[in-house]
């Protein structure tokens, strides 16, 4: 938690460009759509683009792989081995069919994953008892999040066993993932 207000908002603005950043490069998009996304100059977005396939300089050789895989197999796997199939679009003679199929062997990879997440998550509260032990109730899972509703007698203890539970490590991630839950008298009260 932040008390700088001004400080707090700079960091809320910078997570929302990153997240724009992440998934337009995740659904293989170029840098004039990331200008407009988030409306800056063409020439800054190149520039933005460059950084992050410098900085991960297993991106962009790994994205080529994702798609040759996809193209001899017709289907990629996710870091838990689930298969998402794709159309015959993948091997298409047509580059705008096949282009869209190679973006979307990126992102089912990636967003397959994240899904295979959220069922280890959701097995985790079940299995340690966490709904019942804490009296709270899951109200949604909203793709990356679960949005509860706890007692206030319980919010602390809740918050420590839902991020221990969401602190997964994908198989062949060397990196475990770290949760961050936040707290507010309701969805849109949120403390961020």
């Amino acid at each position: 938690f932040c008390d700088d207000p001004q400080l707090s908002k700079a960091a809320n603005l910078c997570r929302k460009m990153a997240k724009v950043v992440n998934f337009l490069i995740i659904y293989g998009g170029k840098a004039s759509t990331l200008a407009m996304g988030l409306g800056i100059p063409g020439s800054f977005a190149e520039e933005l683009m460059r950084m992050v396939f410098t900085t991960y300089s297993r991106l962009g050789p790994w994205q080529e792989e994702t798609i040759q895989f996809a193209r001899q197999h017709g289907y990629v796997k996710t870091a838990y081995g689930t298969l998402k199939h794709l159309t015959d679009d993948i091997r298409s003679r047509d580059g705008s069919l096949r282009s869209r199929q190679e973006r979307q062997a990126v992102n089912q990879t990636v967003q397959g994953c994240a899904a295979d997440i959220l069922k280890v998550v959701l097995t985790g509260t079940y299995e340690t008892c966490l709904w019942s032990e804490t009296r709270s109730v899951m109200i949604a899972p909203v793709y990356d999040e679960i949005v509860s509703s706890v007692p206030k007698s319980t919010t602390f203890e809740y918050c420590q066993r839902i991020q221990e539970i969401m602190n997964v490590t994908p198989p062949g991630h060397a990196i475990t993932m770290m949760a961050e839950v936040r707290v507010g008298s309701n969805w849109g009260n949120v403390v961020e």
